[in-house]
């Protein structure tokens, strides 16, 4: 009888975990989607709602935080690009929620794989006006890194 219980018992926890592990999956996905929306205060929303996916419990989503953050950071931040180019972008609200999400994203991924940290690829990724001081980026995989009027 108490083998049952036990049982039950387990079964009920294994169910819990299984919805929390959903509901986090389907959070995630609105963050993803929103990063696509057409309106820009919804793209900002869902870059702020990423950085939840940074807390602890959710490790299983720092690499894939961190990726989504480098493939905005790539995209140009205005429509028409300057001609010269040493003229920075201007820093935009999403895209300083983005560049949060990615010094923080690739610390907590860095440290969680402790695998080759060229796996983390930020090669392009845009970081004009970026506040970087005190921010741990050793050994990160940035190629072709745009870091213009930084403020390190």
């Amino acid at each position: 009888m108490r083998q049952k219980e036990i049982a039950a018992q387990d079964k009920e926890l294994e169910d819990r975990k299984a919805e929390r592990e959903r509901r986090a999956e389907e959070r995630f996905q609105a963050a993803v989607t929103g990063l696509g929306d057409e309106r820009e205060g919804a793209r900002i929303g869902a870059a702020i709602l990423l950085r939840a996916f940074l807390r602890p419990r959710y490790e299983q989503f720092y690499t894939q935080t961190f990726d989504l953050a480098v493939a905005h950071l790539r995209l140009p931040r205005t429509p028409s690009l300057p001609e010269d180019s040493t003229v920075a972008l201007p820093l935009t609200t999403l895209s300083q929620a983005l560049i949060m999400v990615f010094k923080d994203a690739f610390l907590l991924s860095r440290n969680l794989e402790k695998r080759d940290p060229r796996s983390l690829d930020a090669t392009g990724v845009l970081l004009d006006h970026a506040y970087l001081w005190r921010v741990d980026l050793k050994q990160a995989f940035m190629r072709l890194l745009v870091l213009r009027r930084d403020f390190l």
